[in-house]
């Protein structure tokens, strides 16, 4: 019974999103397609994730807001209660954020609206989140390139 009410309440819950979803936003400012190029780095392998951005090319020094998608450990979406942190360092220039992006609010099916995300300088940044649901921890690191 448990399943038979997720999957209706996924099937109802994807179409209501359908007007909102990410599914054509490129990737990180990488271009569509450039989805292999931003795989995340699990640590524990219990959650999966990607990383959407609506912008071309990534700003240096603007704030701009993504979108974070999260699976369980059976493949499929998270739910609202998932307590997410995000934070990023650029190692070649030794920086990270000054102010860290925040995970303002879950817009369903999965899907987590990141605010104000600010890279001080160009390069290659890790971005990780620390995702916690109910018992499991687990941190998804994602390398961008920010031109």
């Amino acid at each position: 019974m448990k399943k038979l009410f997720f999957l209706l309440w996924s099937l109802c819950s994807s179409a209501m999103l359908l007007a909102q979803s990410p599914q054509n936003i490129p990737l990180c400012g990488l271009g569509p397609g450039a989805e292999k190029h931003v795989a995340g780095v699990y640590q524990q392998r219990i959650f999966k994730g990607k990383l959407f951005c609506s912008l071309d090319a990534i700003p240096v020094g603007e704030k701009h807001n993504w979108i974070l998608y999260l699976e369980n450990e059976q493949g499929f979406p998270m739910m609202s209660e998932a307590r997410i942190e995000a934070d990023g360092i650029n190692y070649p220039a030794g920086r990270g954020f000054s102010t860290p992006p925040a995970i303002s609010r879950f817009i369903g099916n999965g899907h987590y609206f990141v605010d104000d995300v600010l890279f001080s300088v160009p390069g290659t940044w890790t971005l990780r989140f620390q995702v916690i649901y109910r018992d499991k921890v687990d941190v998804l690191s994602f390398e961008v390139v920010v031109p």
